[in-house]
């Protein structure tokens, strides 16, 4: 399909934590949150790997955000959007206890697949950025966006 939305990977941590960052550098004093298996670029996934960041792994965003209230890891990098939506979800009473750096650590688009087998691709992807279109010509993508972030 056509790009559905900019996605930005940002650091999470707790609004009682000062934090800033302008390199991969100035987080070594920090623990880093990860999920197994997620990427978060080229440049972070070989600090990671050359070990040159120290992190705590977990299977969610969710148990990081545990950890990262309950000060286990200081920083959590997330989608935006999803970090929001899995603080909403999971942390109620506690959404405000959370923000997020204003630089992203990466940005990226997002797209819907069809699969090639069932033959009906190019006409549900010609369906699927119709509606999209239209949607984003009343705002609605946006207006949902807002909401989702406030």
């Amino acid at each position: 399909s056509d790009a559905v939305i900019k996605e930005e990977q940002v650091f999470f941590h707790l609004k009682s934590n000062a934090f800033n960052w302008n390199t991969l550098a100035d987080l070594k004093p920090y623990t880093i949150g990860v999920i197994n298996g997620f990427t978060y670029g080229a440049e972070m996934d070989r600090a990671i790997k050359d070990e040159k960041m120290s992190v705590a792994k977990a299977v969610s965003g969710e148990l990081n955000y545990k950890k990262l209230k309950a000060g286990r890891i200081d920083l959590f990098p997330q989608i935006k959007e999803i970090g929001y939506y899995t603080l909403k979800k999971h942390f109620k009473g506690d959404v405000t206890l959370f923000t997020h750096h204003s630089k992203a650590l990466q940005e990226q688009y997002s797209y819907v697949l069809f699969s090639k087998k069932n033959g009906k691709g190019p006409h549900l992807t010609e369906q699927f950025n119709k509606g999209m279109k239209q949607l984003r010509e009343k705002g609605k993508i946006q207006k949902y966006l807002d909401e989702l972030l406030q």
